[in-house]
């Protein structure tokens, strides 16, 4: 493999002077050595900017915002900035794996035109430090567009992103307060092929301050991507049953419970043959505080992981 294709990875960081040295050691150690590293400090109140002097490396350029403009609005000024014919993505709280570039540029370069990405799996460590693989199902090569529909397989720090890709499909939505990486990939997937690499190229860190874990935002996202494309999603029932459950149970985490329990119903309707979801409308008829016992939900997720472990 040569190492002649310039790789540009964007780094947004917003205050996490305490983590971001580790982020950017995490692609100055990769085996693949032909990249830049483009940090777009989003407008931090610490000493972020002091910690990125201290790392003497051509290859690194530092922007910083004016003012707080959000993620996507950082990853943006990062794709503008970008000379690479590739994209990749480096959150400042996550750790590549050592040959993560190189693995991904040797399964992507000289593809054709119509493949525009290449992703892998990755850790997730927990607030608990559980660790788990992720994607826990099979990823085939091509058409991922179906696949992206019933939830996010790919996440940003796995994916590399030919250039022209956003050049078509355009940038990051910087309207939505979560989910934009979601988004954006269900735009590209439609006009582009992507290529898997089934095994672990990234080790990423759950944190009470990733916005995933904000519910209020992440139903006004996902409430935008299903009305954005509805019309795709009702021509499969399972796939209307799994949005219509997975936004349930966002609403009830962010404090709505009755139409949270509206939607689970809805989910039921849709998808009858799906024990997931009768377990679940079941225990809501039961009331709030049935629902919320954390003692029953480990029965529970201990049958799952066993109902797994048997098929």
């Amino acid at each position: 493999m040569s190492q002649n294709e310039l790789v540009s990875v964007i780094i947004p960081t917003y205050n996490r002077a305490n983590l971001i040295l580790q982020a950017v050691k995490s692609v100055l150690n990769q085996t693949y050595k032909n990249f830049e590293i483009i940090i777009v400090d989003d407008g931090s109140s610490d000493n972020t900017e002091d910690v990125i002097n201290v790392i003497h490396d051509n290859r690194i350029r530092y922007i910083k915002h004016a003012i707080n403009k959000g993620a996507s609005a950082a990853r943006n000024t990062g794709i503008r900035e970008a000379k690479g014919k590739y994209i990749a993505f480096q959150d400042s709280d996550d750790h590549w794996l050592p040959d993560k570039l190189e693995k991904q540029v040797k399964r992507i370069e000289n593809t054709p035109d119509h493949v525009g990405a290449v992703f892998g799996g990755y850790w997730i460590i927990g607030k608990g430090n559980e660790k788990r693989y992720f994607p826990e199902q099979v990823i085939k090569d091509g058409n991922i567009f179906h696949t992206l529909l019933k939830g996010n397989v790919v996440g940003m720090p796995v994916v590399m992103i030919k250039k022209i890709c956003f050049d078509k499909v355009g940038y990051f939505n910087e309207t939505l307060p979560a989910l934009e990486d979601w988004e954006l990939l269900l735009r590209i997937s439609r006009d582009y092929e992507f290529l898997y690499i089934n095994e672990p190229l990234v080790t990423v860190y759950e944190t009470e301050n990733s916005i995933s874990m904000h519910m209020e935002n992440t139903v006004k996202a996902w409430k935008y991507i299903f009305d954005k494309y509805l019309d795709i999603i009702s021509e499969d029932h399972t796939t209307l049953a799994l949005h219509y459950y997975t936004l349930g149970k966002y609403l009830i985490r962010s404090g709505n419970f009755s139409g949270g329990r509206k939607l689970i119903f809805k989910a039921v309707k849709t998808n009858p043959r799906n024990y997931k979801y009768l377990i679940e409308s079941s225990m809501l008829m039961l009331g709030r505080r049935v629902y919320s016992s954390q003692f029953i939900w480990k029965g529970i997720n201990k049958i799952n992981r066993w109902r797994k472990s048997k098929s």
